[in-house]
């Protein structure tokens, strides 16, 4: 999930390069627009971490509301797990 202005939006897909969210329409971010947000990770319905992030808006699609964002910055010392945790998605991926 995305936490942005206190409001819980669905993650489509997350990388350490950027991720893909579902805004509602209504409250698009115009592309280039610096966003501060909380990833939130979860799995089977438990929160497994989260982390705030410095980000960029580089497209959007009206009026599905689908939005691609580019990570400027994973802040404060979670940038280690962040990576960390995506390495361990990427892991069990590939064992599949």
């Amino acid at each position: 999930m995305v936490l942005k202005d206190g409001r819980m939006h669905p993650l489509m897909d997350c990388s350490v390069g950027g991720f893909f969210c579902l805004l509602p329409p209504e409250s698009l971010p115009p592309v280039g627009q610096a966003v501060e947000v909380r990833l939130v990770l979860s799995a089977d319905g438990s929160t497994v971490d989260d982390f705030d992030v410095s980000a960029r808006i580089v497209r959007h699609t009206e009026p599905s509301g689908h939005v691609g964002a580019r990570i400027v910055e994973v802040n404060g010392v979670a940038a280690h797990r962040f990576e960390a945790y995506l390495e361990e998605c990427r892991g069990g991926r590939d064992a599949m």
